[in-house]
Order: C-alpha cells, then sequence, then structure tokens
C-alpha cells in the first residue's frame, strides 16, 4: 500500500470528454504501470512524460486516457505496512481489446524506460469486471 496523489490526468481526443471523468466513462479495461526512480525525482522525466509520451500514447487506437500518480510526502504515514519509497503508478483506459491493445502500445510504453530514470515494476493489461457492451 502507498499513499499516491493524482499528478496529472489526460484524455484521447477520441474519447470526446475531460480527462477528470476519464475512469468514470466505460472502459474495456486498463494497462497498469508501476515505475520507482534510480535516483533522485526524476523531474526531467516527468516533465517529457507529460510533453511528450502522454500524447503519443494516447494518439494510438484504443486508448481512452490516462491518470498519472505518485508518491508525496504531504501525508504522514507511520504504519509499517504502508510503502514509503517513491513510486509512479500510470492508469491508461483502454477502449479496446486489454491484450491487443497492450501489445500494440508496447514499444511506446517500454519507451518510458529508456532513460533509466525509472525502472518498471509492473507493466501489463487488466480486463474491466463490468460489461460495457451497450456502449459500443
Amino acid at each position: 500500500m502507498a499513499a499516491l496523489a493524482l499528478l496529472r490526468w489526460y484524455a484521447s481526443p477520441r474519447a470526446l470528454i475531460s480527462p477528470e471523468v476519464v475512469p468514470f466513462r466505460p472502459h474495456r479495461g486498463v494497462v497498469l504501470i508501476v515505475e520507482e526512480p534510480t535516483g533522485d525525482r526524476p523531474d526531467d522525466w516527468l516533465q517529457w512524460l507529460h510533453r511528450e509520451h502522454h500524447p503519443a500514447l494516447l494518439e494510438h487506437p484504443g486508448t481512452a486516457g490516462a491518470w498519472v500518480y505518485g508518491s508525496t510526502g504531504s501525508w504522514e504515514i507511520t504504519s509499517p505496512i504502508w510503502r514509503t519509497a517513491p513510486q509512479y503508478v500510470t492508469v491508461v483506459y483502454l477502449d479496446e481489446e486489454p491484450l491487443a491493445t497492450t501489445k500494440a502500445l508496447a514499444p511506446v510504453i517500454e519507451a518510458r524506460w529508456a532513460s533509466g530514470a525509472v525502472r518498471p515494476v509492473f507493466a501489463g493489461p487488466l480486463r474491466t469486471m463490468v460489461q460495457w457492451e451497450a456502449w459500443t
């Protein structure tokens, strides 16, 4: 468990919604990406994500939006079960079949680690538990 703050949110232009509501609209699943910094806070990497990576990611068919969370020092947590090391979590919301969309997104997602600013802990698709056939 970790105390993460919402850092940024994005919507694909195809989704026709504002970024704030992306998780609350029907979707097929998500790509969950969990990363840890390899050194100090990776400010340059975070700016690259915002300026270049997320717009490129959301150009791909099947993506609806993304929410990015990061560790924060805002909350004082003393419980030993809470993770205190820095961490970033990105949730990419998908409008198409999660496995096929993730496979198509793999080269874009893998580019996140090229700088060495962060290392992947987990990156993979998860299917939504709710059926949205009426949405299509």
